[in-house]
């Protein structure tokens, strides 16, 4: 049955719901849009009104994702120093994309199903706008370093990350919050501590 009555904005909200859930359960290549319709309660044409293809669905839970992600990092360095600012948008990362089976599906799928220049531009658009936000949160958190200096910081944290996830270490243990931890106190803290 369809929700006649939702909004536009509620109809999108309850679409990436559905299609999270579904990339989630079948990874990007086998979800099926007419069950994540099904599931969002929306007809198959105002589906495809609010998202025209698979890549816009996958970019909009992305999206979603990412900016939940962000405004916790943000309320979790709320009183924090810059050196465990940084060292908690590390963990954060590292949890959101090892603890998220659609991030985990979109790092290793991504390259067979989006073709390798939207692969690139979409990588880039996500390290491009962590990197921007962590870096704010950084200066926020009162660190006297260059804006653009923590952007580079931020930028090669979240690299770290992405790569990581693609292709995990055998020596360095990413996945286990404790050793994420020690790794950013010991090699990112210092990055951003404040000039003597």
């Amino acid at each position: 049955m369809f929700r006649t009555t939702a909004s536009p904005d509620e109809q999108r909200e309850a679409i990436l719901t559905a299609a999270q859930s579904e990339f989630e359960r079948f990874g990007l290549r086998k979800s099926s849009v007419d069950d994540m319709a099904r599931e969002a309660g929306v007809s198959r044409s105002t589906f495809y009104r609010r998202f025209p293809n698979k890549e816009s669905l996958i970019v909009g839970v992305l999206g979603k994702i990412g900016g939940r992600q962000l405004e916790q990092l943000e309320a979790a360095t709320r009183d924090c120093t810059p050196e465990q600012a940084v060292v908690e948008a590390f963990c954060a990362a590292m949890g959101m994309f090892t603890g998220s089976p659609f991030l985990r599906a979109l790092a290793l799928e991504g390259s067979s199903f989006f073709p390798h220049n939207a692969v690139v531009k979409l990588r880039r658009n996500l390290v491009d706008e962590m990197a921007v936000r962590v870096a704010k949160v950084l200066k926020r958190c009162g660190s006297d370093r260059d804006f653009d200096d923590l952007v580079m910081v931020s930028d090669t944290m979240v690299r770290l990350v992405l790569s990581h996830v693609e292709t995990p270490s055998s020596t360095v243990g990413l996945d286990d919050p404790a050793a994420a931890r020690r790794f950013g106190e010991r090699y990112l803290a210092p990055l951003v501590a404040d000039h003597p």
